[in-house]
């Protein structure tokens, strides 16, 4: 039996999207991951851009439409990226939604939306429509991520002692990594204990917080720091366990474990672990593709648990929550 081939589309053809000056094949990207997989037909793009999309197009070999809609119905694509800008990513799934379409994922880039509000109406749109809107927070499709989530499940490391994370530019725009990440790893919800003003960001609407979080049910605080980029960006995390100690470093490509023993004076040392957490050989984004796909193919929802909008729910309640704190 040949593969199953699933059509899909993308609104918005910037850099996440696949789109360089250069023409580079970055497999970071929507587009190569739908273009790499074997299973999956990058059929159209749209930008409001008209000559990025055409370049787009040319380069993914896929056809270039002036408006959404008319583009997914010609193409009858079941998945769709929306790769807009911020402030566009509700209106447009929510049309996406409410269309007489094939599509039955939405493969939506973060923030997911606005407001609690927004959220709600489209958890409760994609539920009567039985469309998936998976969200790319990649960590939670990252192999390594979730052999560390199985690990502390399963207590390999211990309780947690206490931890650090250091972000920069924007409490919306890229604290959220801090807080899914945490929030998936634990598997428990991120509380905000104190906070602070932490050094500037480049969006005028979202400062950059620091503070002490901590989790509903998981012992132990993360103490939450911010850097500024002009000097370098710096995106990392320093986890102490009872039995372990990890760092995860430059936005992940760099993850180190050290591992509990006794010397032979009897001290309790950490011992670095070699060859841990190895790359599956597939981006984190190819690995979304690939479980949209499988979700496709068994024709099983329960397959993109853990990765869809109602899932990252409690992350977004804590950004809104700590951006209310801020301003008050």
């Amino acid at each position: 039996m040949g593969w199953i081939m699933y059509k899909s589309f993308i609104i918005g053809c910037g850099r996440i999207a696949g789109y360089s000056d250069d023409g580079a094949m970055n497999d970071f990207t929507h587009g190569y991951a739908y273009w790499e997989d074997q299973k999956d037909e990058l059929a159209g793009c749209m930008d409001i851009d008209s000559n990025k999309g055409k370049l787009f197009a040319k380069k993914f070999n896929c056809t270039a439409f002036e408006d959404y809609k008319e583009g997914i119905d010609s193409t009858r694509s079941e998945i769709v990226s929306v790769c807009t800008p911020d402030d566009t990513h509700f209106q447009i799934v929510k049309a996406l939604i409410e269309m007489d379409s094939n599509i039955q994922v939405i493969f939506l880039e973060k923030p997911a939306c606005s407001t609690m509000e927004e959220m709600e109406e489209l958890i409760n749109l994609s539920t009567e429509r039985n469309i998936d809107i998976v969200v790319n927070h990649t960590r939670r499709f990252d192999a390594r991520y979730l052999e560390i989530k199985e690990n502390i499940a399963n207590g390999v490391y211990g309780d947690l002692v206490n931890g650090f994370a250091t972000y920069y530019s924007g409490w919306q725009h890229n604290g959220v990594h801090i807080i899914d990440t945490l929030s998936f790893l634990f598997d428990d919800t991120v509380k905000i204990k104190s906070l602070n003003s932490g050094v500037h960001s480049p969006y005028p609407d979202d400062p950059t917080i620091e503070g002490e979080l901590i989790f509903s049910q998981t012992p132990g605080a993360i103490h939450l720091f911010s850097f500024d980029e002009s000097y370098y960006q710096l995106f990392e995390f320093d986890l102490r366990f009872e039995k372990a100690r990890l760092r995860i470093e430059d936005f992940g490509s760099r993850i180190f474990l050290e591992l509990k023993e006794i010397n032979n004076i009897g001290e309790n040392v950490l011992v670095p672990q070699e060859n841990t957490f190895e790359n599956c050989g597939k981006t984190a984004i190819q690995s979304a593709v690939a479980s949209i796909n499988y979700r496709l193919e068994k024709n099983n929802p329960d397959l993109l648990n853990g990765y869809c909008l109602k899932d990252v729910a409690s992350t977004m309640r804590t950004i809104w929550k700590g951006m209310e704190l801020y301003e008050n």
